[in-house]
C-alpha cells in the first residue's frame, strides 16, 4: 500500500505507476476530482474528501449573500482547478470577472490583489493553500480591500494555519467539513478521545 498523498499534483503523477504495479494508493489528503471520475480505479482509496466538495457549500453560500460579481485565485494545479470548479458548480448568480491561476507556492499576492482592486468585485473566491495562506491573508488585510470585498476561502484559514494568520482572517467567510477545535460536543469529545 502507497498512502499517505498530501498534494493533488502529487497524486495525478503517482496513480498510473502505482496502479501499473498492482499497489493499493490510500489518499489521506488529496482529493484530485478525476480520481472520483475518469481515473477512478478499484486500487484507489481516500479517507479524505473530493477536492470540490467544500468549495460547492462555498458557491452556494455566495449565492446566497447575494454576491453579484466575484474573482477567482487559486494555485495552477488539479486541487486549484478543482476548487475554482466546484464553487462555479453551485454559484448562481454572481458574475466571475476575473480569475488568477497562480504558482502553487505563491507568497507575493500584490499583483493579483491590484488586479482585484481594479476590477472591483463584490468578492474574492482565493485557495491558498499551507504557506501561501499566511501570506495571501495577511497581504490582502493589509492591501486594505477587504473593507470594500468580502474574501470567501476553502482549505485556507483552519486551525493549522490561523495562529500565523492572527486577526488578519477577521471578516473573512470559510466554508470547510471540520476542524478539532469546534466548539460542539461531538468534537470535543473526539479530540479528547483521540488524544487520550
Amino acid at each position: 500500500i502507497l498512502a499517505g498523498i498530501i498534494w493533488s499534483n502529487v497524486l495525478m503523477t503517482v496513480t498510473k505507476p502505482t496502479f501499473d504495479n498492482k499497489t493499493i494508493l490510500l489518499t489521506t489528503n488529496a482529493g484530485a476530482s478525476p480520481m472520483a471520475g475518469a481515473a477512478c480505479n478499484p486500487l484507489f482509496v481516500s479517507s479524505s474528501w473530493n477536492n470540490d466538495q467544500s468549495p460547492e457549500a462555498l458557491g452556494k453560500r455566495m449565492s446566497d449573500d447575494k454576491i453579484t460579481t466575484i474573482y477567482m485565485i487559486a494555485p495552477n494545479y488539479q486541487a486549484g482547478k478543482d476548487m475554482i470548479s466546484g464553487v462555479l458548480r453551485t454559484l448562481k448568480g454572481p458574475k466571475v470577472v476575473g480569475q488568477d491561476l497562480v504558482k502553487l507556492g505563491e507568497s507575493d499576492f500584490q499583483a493579483n490583489i491590484s488586479k482585484v482592486r481594479a476590477e472591483k468585485p463584490s468578492a474574492v473566491f482565493a485557495f491558498v493553500p499551507g504557506a501561501m495562506s499566511p501570506a495571501f491573508i495577511k497581504q490582502w488585510a493589509a492591501s486594505g480591500v477587504g473593507k470594500d470585498i468580502k474574501l470567501y476561502t476553502v482549505f485556507s484559514v483552519d486551525n493549522a494555519t490561523l495562529p500565523a494568520i492572527g486577526d488578519a482572517a477577521l471578516g473573512s467567510y470559510h466554508a470547510s467539513y471540520w476542524s478539532t477545535d469546534l466548539p460542539f460536543p461531538a468534537t470535543q469529545r473526539f479530540v479528547k478521545e483521540y488524544t487520550a
